[in-house]
């Protein structure tokens, strides 16, 4: 009777260690791609002309292609 209540104990923390591992690997892999999204760039939008486009996560300044107005300015941490 003890060994059954033993290796029933056993099961329950290996099950309990699992899914600790799998939810590790999934928040992992979240965070792995929430950082390749944010190294691609932003989305931004010129308030002048309404061209679209994309700055990139480089520091510099950046500038409307179609006008020429500065966008944004990114600066390095």
């Amino acid at each position: 009777m003890l060994k059954t209540y033993l290796r029933l104990g056993y099961v329950v923390i290996m099950t309990i260690g699992v899914l600790l591992l799998l939810l590790g690997l999934v928040g992992a892999l979240v965070m792995l791609c929430l950082a390749i999204r944010s190294a691609e760039g932003y989305p931004i939008q010129c308030k002048r002309c309404g061209h679209a486009g994309q700055i990139p996560a480089k520091p510099g300044e950046y500038r409307c292609p179609a006008c020429g107005v500065p966008l944004a300015r990114v600066e390095e941490k």
